[in-house]
């Protein structure tokens, strides 16, 4: 490990650039600040929040919602029109107006040192596992034989030990988005960006791969954001959820929250809810479906005549038998029949 640890600062002293063994760079960690304004066409993303150290936020949206539009300005792929994007303290993009000064700036993408796992792997076929973590690393000064080392090191951590010499063939799609995993991490990047990195692989698969995921971005301290149309990715990866529709934030918090609390339609529906119209009435509120169902009070504080979307967790019904000659009964916890 030590040997590692002084390949990673020779090669960073002689290029300025930075690379590291699998437990280098774990520690203290700048957090993303994104307050920016993207166009594509004539679309347009306005968002600003904030990422800590160690934090991943769970993007979610539909189709259209800026959901790529936000990581290509974060990853330098897009230029921003106005704004101020941050990691650490240090401006990745800027436009006049963004920050003090007004001082026009955009570091290049090899530059930004940002790392990647996307839905696919992307991994090189010519080349072999311990080649394939080692191609950045490569790119950013360190000798070939101690880039191998690095590698090697980090395919042990994600599972696949022994196998430097091994071509992605050799591998399963579960196991070839591990070695990609460990190319995103190698580098010692400043932020991890996560675009549907789950969405290709089987269920058990996808499941020990987050956990894996999480673990790694935890130890290493990096701020992540991740894309993801799963709720089961966010339950299991993310600290807070970013919920975009038309390019602006509907709905910002911790994971548990946003779950339980979805507020805009699209997030109800995402997370599995159930949704019917309501109507308040003297009586309390009506909830209207193909399916007589009971007035229940208290769901919402409407006006007499006013309307309401009313979202429901299926796990929280519970369906009872209805006394003799009444209507079938059914209860929701809480919400009183």
């Amino acid at each position: 490990m030590h040997r590692l640890r002084h390949a990673a600062a020779a090669s960073a002293g002689r290029g300025g650039a930075r690379v590291s063994g699998a437990t280098a760079g774990e520690g203290a960690r700048g957090g993303l600040s994104f307050d920016a304004e993207v166009r594509r066409g004539g679309f347009v993303l306005r968002v600003a929040f904030e990422t800590a150290a160690g934090e991943t936020l769970g993007i979610v949206g539909p189709n259209g919602a800026g959901k790529s539009t936000l990581l290509g300005a974060v990853a330098g792929a897009l230029p921003i029109a106005a704004g101020r994007i941050a990691v650490g303290g240090r401006v990745l993009a800027a436009q006049p107006g963004g920050e003090r000064g007004g001082r026009a700036r955009s570091l290049p993408r090899s530059e930004r040192r940002i790392g990647h796992l996307d839905q696919k792997p992307r991994l090189f076929p010519h080349l072999d596992a311990a080649e394939n973590i080692a191609f950045g690393l490569r790119a950013r000064g360190a000798r070939r034989r101690e880039a191998r080392g690095i590698a090697a090191e980090w395919l042990a951590r994600v599972g696949l030990p022994g196998r430097e010499r091994d071509r992605p063939s050799a591998f399963s799609g579960g196991q070839q988005q591990r070695i990609a995993l460990a190319r995103a991490l190698a580098g010692d990047p400043d932020l991890v960006l996560l675009d549907e990195p789950f969405a290709a692989l089987d269920v058990s698969s996808a499941s020990a791969l987050r956990d894996l995921v999480r673990g790694e971005l935890g130890r290493l301290g990096v701020p992540a954001l991740m894309v993801t149309h799963d709720p089961a990715d966010l339950a299991a990866v993310a600290d807070r959820v970013l919920v975009l529709e038309h390019g602006r934030a509907t709905q910002e918090g911790p994971v548990d929250e946003v779950l339980d609390e979805p507020a805009a339609a699209f997030a109800t529906r995402l997370f599995g809810r159930l949704l019917f119209r309501a109507v308040s009435t003297q009586r309390g509120t009506v909830l209207t479906s193909e399916v007589p169902l009971a007035e229940w009070c208290g769901v919402a504080d409407l006006p007499p005549g006013g309307e309401a979307i009313v979202s429901i967790d299926p796990a929280a019904v519970r369906v009872r038998p209805a006394d003799p000659g009444s209507a079938a009964a059914s209860e929701h916890p809480g919400v009183p029949s």
